[in-house]
């Protein structure tokens, strides 16, 4: 894993790398299965506010599959440059595929207690 190639995307607070044969065979994928895997998100970010976890498998960006990181990392690329809010990812875990919106400019609030309890700075 640790010679894999890796995408960071530090706006977004998201890091990935291609799947190694040795991840391949752990999760019984087989050899042409498309995904990258997450390896870190950042809390706050983009990709934290979408629930992306740690280990979780990117199948498809906006319906395009996602063969390894410089696919992603053009997916990515050419939302931004049409001017997307977003891009819907299919993600997996476990054998469980979901959806996960990720908003280019998202953030998380200040503080979220704030509207809560009056008075709060």
């Amino acid at each position: 894993m640790l010679s894999a190639a890796k995408y960071k995307n530090e706006k977004l607070g998201l890091t990935m790398k291609d799947l190694t044969y040795e991840v391949r065979a752990g999760l019984q994928l087989n050899e042409d299965d498309a995904a990258v895997v997450i390896v870190a998100v950042e809390q706050g970010t983009p990709a934290a506010l979408a629930r992306i976890n740690v280990y979780e498998l990117v199948r498809a960006v906006d319906g395009q599959p996602v063969d390894n990181v410089e696919t992603f990392e053009k997916l990515i690329t050419e939302a931004q440059k049409a001017k997307k809010e977003s891009v819907r990812l299919t993600v997996e875990w476990m054998g469980k595929t979901r959806l996960a919106d990720l908003k280019f400019e998202a953030k998380a609030p200040a503080n979220p207690l704030k509207s809560l309890i009056p008075g709060l700075r």
